[in-house]
Formats: C-alpha cells, structure tokens, sequence
C-alpha cells in the first residue's frame, strides 16, 4: 500500500507567485483544440523527506498518459529538453487536485535529497497522443529559491516563524550534507545568494532568474533586434545603462538586481569627444568637444566601458557649430555653462536619468526653439534657460523642486510655461522679461517662491488659493498683464515683483499682505491699486511710490463708474473716489452713489487731467488725498464742502490756471 504523506502546504498556495517567478507556461493553438499540457504551479512540500509537487492541467490528455521528465542540469535551450535526455522520470501521478480552477494532476518529485538544495531542477511534463508527442514548457525550480523567497531575501517573507526557523536549519543541514558526500560543494545551501532577474533576455540556462554566490558568475543575453529597433544596453534597476555587451557576463555579486535590454534606433555615437575619468575611476565625464567635428552631437552611454555620468562645466561652451545633442540615459547631471553660447543649437534630448541642469548651462542659446525636461530632473540652477529668445514653451516635470534666479530670463519668444507642484523654491527673476509669456489664453504661470498656479487669459491672472508669497521680480516686465487677483493665502510681495506692467489696470492686496518689496509697482503707469487695509501696515515699503497710483485703504469690494464718469470705490465708511473719465469741463463731484455717501477723494484721483476747468466736492467728503489734482493744467476753480478736515500734499501742484 502506497504511504500516506503529511502536506505542510495549502494549494491555493500551489503557487501564484511561484508558478509567475519560474517562468512556467503551456503550448496551445488559438482555438484551443490541441492536447495540451501545462505546469500550473509548482511548490515545495514537507513529509520525512523534502520533495517538490507540480500541478499538471492536462486539456485532451488522459492523466495516465502523462510523464514528467527531470534533469538536473540545465539543458542548451528549452527545445533540449526532451525525452530520452533526462535524468529521471516519474510517469504516474499521486493525485488529482483543482489549481487555479484547472484540473490538475499532482506529481511528486521525491528523488531531491538533503544535497540537492542548491541545485536547480528542471521539469517537463510529456505525453504521446495518436503518435504525437506533446511538451510542456520547462519548469526551474530549487528548494533554495522557495527558501529564499518564505525568508523575504527575495520574495515575500513569510509570518510563519516556525517555518522560517525550519528553513534556516534546513539550509544549514543541506549545506552539512554537500559536504559530507562532497556534493557541489562550491555551491553551499545556507551561502548568501544574490537574485539576478532579467528582462527582455535570458540567463545562460534560458531562464529570467537565478540565484547567485558572490563568487559566481551569470551571463545575460538578448536578442540583437526587436522589431526595427537594436539592442542599445542593459539598465540595472536604478534606471542606468550598466552595459552594451551583449552577451554579459556579471561576476562579483553584492545585491539582488534586475537588468533589463533595452533598445534604440540605430544610431552612431559622436567620435573623437574629449573625456576625463572621475575621482573614483568609475564613471567618464564628457569635458569637451575635443576632436569631435559632428555638428549633431551624440554622445554614447559607455566609454571604455564605463558608464558617462557627466556633462562638465563648460564643456560645449561657445561651440558654435553645434546643432543639435543627444545626451544618453546613462547622464546624471549637466554642468555649469556647459552648453552657454552655443547660438546654433537648435534641438537637445535631455536623458532620462538627468537630475540637475547646471547655472547658465544653455545660457544664450538663441536658436533653441523646445527643450524637454525630463521627469528625472530636480533642479533647473540659475540661468539655466536665459536668454533663449527662440524658446517658446517649457513644461517642467513634476520631479523638479527648484528653479534657480534668472533660469529663463528674457526668453523673449517664450509664450507657455507649466511647472509641476513639486516646485517649492522659484528664484528671483526667473522668467523676467518674458514679454509674450502672459498673452495667450489657457497658459499657466509659476512666479513665485513657493507654489503658484496660474490661470492666465489675454487680461487676467488669477493665484491658486495655497500661494503664500509672490518673489522678487516675479511679473517683471509682463507687459500684456492687465489684471491680476491676489488671494487671502499671499502675505509678501517681493521687490519688482509687477515693475513694468505697463498694462496692469488694477490690482487687490488683502489685508493679509503684511509685506510689499521696493519698488513692486513701479512704471505700472495704468494701475489703479485697491488695498483691503484700513492703512498702510509697517511692513509696506514706500519706496513702491504708490504716491503715483490712486490707492483705495480700506476696499470692501465693490468698485465701479458713474454715468457721467466718475470712478468710484466701496470702503469701510462709505464710497472713494479715485479717478475720473467723463467729458465734462465743470465736474460736480456726487455726494452719494448707490446711496452711499463719497467720503474721499483719493491720491492721484485726476491727476494730470487737462481738460476740467472746474471741480466742486460735495459736505460729504472729508478728505482730499495727496497729488489728487496735480497737473490739472486748466482747472480755474474749485469749491470744497464744509466737512473737508484735511488736503493731502501737492493736491493741487501745478494747476496753473487756479485763480479761485
């Protein structure tokens, strides 16, 4: 009678994660028609002995016709494994089971012993069918890698800690027995594996995967084409090309690593560049042109195969026959100035591997129309763009959290920016002078040092609700700016920040701005300023001379224009006025508007208005703010109410004609 053995395995276990990680699968034709065989799962199992069990799905193939085939030496390719060249078989089943909602048969591999935990075991189910022979694909398996993977050195650890002592001391009595009958002995059970995994190529016995001694080697192969494509390197795990020998032998393992092929156009790398080794003798940096005459620069991967990680500063500096540039993955970061001056570079492909764009590292070149950043990239340094006046949009990645002072100053042909979230710090100046920036609807603009999102029309800019501050320089010099809608959230307004918006119409500041920088509004010569403060608070510099702007303290948001032309804003006591465009010679200022009295009329209101001869302000008002009719060349007289307690300074400066 056959023994009964104790299963330490559940079979739904039997094994998803296993069957996907030895690359076991199954032949059959589309329609589903042919004999089939299939590995379904395979996994490890415990009684007074270890042994391996396979699941079998059998479709038109009777169970007893079924024989699995082992060899313990992996084969030239999976085509050589067939039968006649195994090392053992094992042609009847122990049971029937459902595995993955297939129906299974279950054989067991009990010729594995104590020795045999490192080594590898490859399987094959095989049936004839009315004279014909069907295969399934091969499995790899070994107690090691399902030891490995229930410890978690590479797979999911298990939460059975009895299991996972078990394993340990299982290793180490298999490692006891290589040794006892001197049994690959090179290759101990319980030695410190390392995991190679390989996409879109193989390991030398065809397999994806492998468990290797640091003292060992692996060879990795791929196909030399796919599809129009040619086989370019291998990328390790962190992204970076590792190698373009193709095959490549691995030796020295310290980690578990993935390499996968990669492939490319075919391309001819530029010859003759000049390199210089890093500190550490492990990468190459680009230094220069060298000897190189190409005017469209590809720069390879490897050099004397090592990877090339950088891009020196000033290493393309004024090279004006330049054209165009290929940077490879392999690149980590462009130095300072590398590219700076070189006028006739019109295209440049950025690897996916860059993280930072150095100060002034295409500084004025004028000829680049686009540049792709990619998502790699962290930090854009100072100037990195400027001066770029060809360069009519940039998306900045989600990945960057910087961009330096001036990085795209006066890049004058620059019409669309969008910058990921991620961008925390936005430096002094950074698109300054980018007169068509703000001119086009649906564009988005990112001005300051933290976070701004901006959606901007012909006219209008409006803040994103989490902006805390607006930097330096910021909307310096956007001329097509007319409108622009600060929220509560803003508390500074940097130096310069709106100087020469010459179209700027009018702007609000809440009460939350405890801080505006030298000179924010200056030559803003349109601009009337609507201020939520009662008053100016300390932290204003007055050296943004609002004197030369109608300032309303105190807006509570509404604001407007009578019929007859006076323009008219809401405060906390009543209504302002700051300026006036109707045609009347002889302006009788209101008392009320809206039934509101007019309590002021502010600084700057009809400054240099030459056409009114005469003004009368109504009782209502009491207070005539400074330069509020300087330069009314033509006005001859002004009657002033009873309640008036105060007349800024140079109120009427320059009215020459006044005579009463």
């Amino acid at each position: 009678m056959k023994k009964t053995k104790v299963r330490i395995i559940i079979l739904t276990l039997f094994i998803t994660a296993l069957f996907a990680a030895f690359g076991i699968a199954a032949y059959a034709d589309e329609g589903g028609n042919e004999p089939t065989l299939k590995i379904e799962a395979a996994n490890l199992s415990f009684d007074d002995s270890v042994y391996v069990l396979y699941a079998v799905s059998h479709n038109g193939i009777e169970s007893k016709d079924i024989t699995m085939l082992f060899w313990s030496e992996a084969q030239d390719d999976q085509s050589s494994y067939v039968k006649g060249t195994e090392s053992y078989s094992k042609s009847a089943a122990d049971l029937s089971e459902t595995v993955k909602s297939a129906d299974c048969v279950i054989f067991e591999n009990d010729e594995l012993r104590a020795k045999n935990m490192a080594d590898y075991v490859y399987a094959r189910a095989y049936a004839v069918v009315d004279g014909v022979e069907y295969y399934s694909e091969v499995s790899k398996y070994s107690i090691l890698q399902y030891a490995y993977n229930k410890l978690g050195y590479t797979g999911t650890e298990s939460t059975d800690t009895a299991l996972k002592n078990m394993l340990t001391s299982m290793l180490n009595y298999g490692a006891d027995a290589q040794e006892y009958f001197s049994h690959n002995t090179a290759r101990p059970a319980n030695g410190t594996f390392y995991q190679i995994k390989v996409e879109g190529g193989t390991l030398e016995d065809g397999f994806t995967k492998g468990l290797y001694l640091a003292t060992e080697s692996a060879t990795l192969s791929a196909p030399e084409k796919s599809g129009d494509q040619v086989f370019a390197g291998w990328k390790n795990s962190a992204g970076e090309i590792y190698s373009t020998d193709n095959p490549l032998t691995l030796t020295d393992f310290s980690a578990n690593e993935t390499y996968t092929a990669t492939y490319e156009e075919s391309v001819t790398y530029s010859e003759g560049l000049k390199y210089t080794l890093s500190d550490d003798e492990t990468y190459y940096i680009v230094a220069g042109i060298g000897a190189c005459t190409d005017t469209e620069v590809v720069i390879p991967s490897l050099y004397n195969g090592l990877p090339v990680k950088e891009i020196r500063y000033y290493a393309f500096y004024h090279c004006t026959s330049l054209t165009s540039v290929t940077i490879p993955d392999s690149v980590t970061s462009i130095g300072d100035n590398a590219f700076y001056g070189c006028s006739n570079l019109t295209n440049v492909t950025i690897g996916n591997s860059v993280t930072s764009i150095g100060g002034y590292a295409f500084f004025d070149c004028s000829s680049l129309t686009s540049v792709n950043i990619p998502d790699s990239v962290t930090s854009i340094r100072d100037g990195a763009f400027a001066v770029c006046s060809s360069l009519t949009s940039v998306k900045i990645p989600e990945s960057v959290t910087s961009i330096g002072n001036s990085a795209f100053r006066n890049c004058t042909g620059l019409t669309s920016v969008t910058i990921g979230n991620s961008v925390t710090s936005i430096g002094e100046d950074a698109f300054r002078d980018c007169t068509n920036l703000i001119q086009e609807e649906d564009k988005v603009y990112y001005v300051d040092k933290w976070i701004v999102d901006c959606e901007t029309s012909v006219t209008s800019v409006t803040l994103r609700e989490n902006t805390i501050g607006i930097a330096d320089s910021a909307f310096y010099g956007c001329t097509g700016l007319t409108n622009l809608t600060i929220p509560d959230s803003v508390t500074s307004i940097g130096n310069y920040a709106f100087s020469d918006c010459s179209s700027l119409t009018n702007i609000t500041i809440p009460d939350s701005v405890t801080s505006i920088g030298y000179d924010a509004f200056e030559n803003c010569k349109s601009l009337t300023i609507y201020c939520e403060a009662a008053s100016e608070p300390s932290g204003w510099n007055y050296s943004w001379n609002y004197s030369n702007h109608p300032v309303v303290w105190g807006y509570t948001g509404s604001n407007g224009v009578t019929d007859d032309g006076f323009k008219w804003a809401s405060v906390t006591n009543g209504i302002v006025i700051y300026g006036y465009s109707g045609t009347n010679t002889e302006t009788v200022i209101p008392e009320k508007i809206n039934g509101i009295d007019v309590v002021l009329i502010i600084q700057s209101s009809f400054r240099g208005n030459t056409t009114i001869t005469s003004v009368t302000i109504p009782d209502s008002v009491t207070s005539i703010g400074d330069y509020a009719f300087e330069n009314c060349s033509s006005l001859t007289s002004v009657t002033i109410g009873n309640s008036v307690t105060s007349i800024g300074d140079y109120a009427f400066e320059n009215c020459s004609s006044l005579t009463s």
